[in-house]
C-alpha cells in the first residue's frame, strides 16, 4: 500500500515534497524517503520503517522486530531447557516471514533513487530498517544529515513554518472534528476521507 501511495502522488504531481513539522513513522518514513524533496521541520523527526509481519496461521499484524528479539534471547540463553522450549514455540514460518519482510523493506528502499545513487546507501538502508530497537527511535534533522541526505531539512522562513504548523493544527482539528483518518486537500480546498470515520470502524 505504501509504494502505491508514493506511485500515486508522484504519477500525478510535478514534484513530490513531504513536509514533516513534528514527525513521520514507519510507512509514513518509507513515503518520507521516497519524494523528490523532504522538508523536516525543525521539531521534526523520522523513524524506523519497522516493517509489520502477518501471521501465517492467523489474521493479525506485529513487528517483524518483535520475531528478531526473540530468536536473539533464544540465541543469548545458556539454559538449554529454555532454548528448547522457545525454540519450540517460534513457528518456523514466522521466521520466514519475518526475513522475508525485511528483505522487501531493505530492497524497496535500494531502489529509492535518493537512496540508489547515494555513496552510503547501506548504511541509510540500515538506519532505517535494523539500527534502532524502538518503533519510535527519533530520527531527527542531525542524524539524517550524518547520513548525507540530499533534502531540505529546514524552513527558510520562520513566517512560513509558523503557518505549516497553523495548518497541520487545523487539519488535525478538522479530522477529529468530522472523525475521519486523512485529509486530502485540492485546489478548491475540499478534503476527501481516505478511511472509514471511527463511528464506522467502532
Amino acid at each position: 500500500m505504501t509504494v502505491k501511495i508514493v506511485n500515486i502522488c508522484k504519477n500525478y504531481s510535478n514534484k513530490f515534497t513531504v513536509i514533516i513539522p513534528f514527525f513521520a513513522k514507519s510507512a509514513a518514513t518509507m513515503i518520507a524517503l521516497s519524494v523528490d524533496d523532504l522538508i523536516l521541520g525543525k521539531a521534526g523527526e523520522l523513524g524506523p520503517i519497522d516493517p509489520q509481519v502477518k501471521h501465517p496461521a492467523f489474521d493479525m499484524f506485529f513487528p517483524a522486530s518483535s520475531i528478531k528479539y526473540a530468536l536473539e534471547f533464544i540465541e543469548s540463553s545458556n539454559d538449554p531447557y529454555i532454548k528448547m522450549t522457545m525454540a519450540d514455540k517460534l513457528d518456523p514460518l514466522l521466521i520466514g516471514a519475518y526475513n522475508k519482510t525485511i528483505d522487501e523493506a531493505k530492497q524497496y528502499l535500494m531502489e529509492v533513487p535518493s537512496i540508489k545513487n547515494s555513496e552510503n546507501k547501506q548504511d541509510i538502508i540500515e538506519t532505517f530498517t535494523k539500527k534502532y530497537a524502538d518503533h519510535g527511535f527519533p530520527i531527527t534533522q542531525e542524524i539524517c544529515r550524518s547520513l548525507n541526505f540530499e533534502f531540505s531539512f529546514e524552513f527558510n522562513d520562520d513566517e512560513i513554518e509558523n503557518m505549516i504548523y497553523d495548518i497541520h493544527d487545523l487539519a488535525l482539528d478538522i479530522m477529529e472534528r468530522e472523525k475521519i483518518g486523512a485529509l486530502i486537500l485540492t485546489q478548491n480546498d475540499a478534503y476527501a476521507e481516505l478511511y472509514y470515520s471511527e463511528q464506522e470502524e467502532n
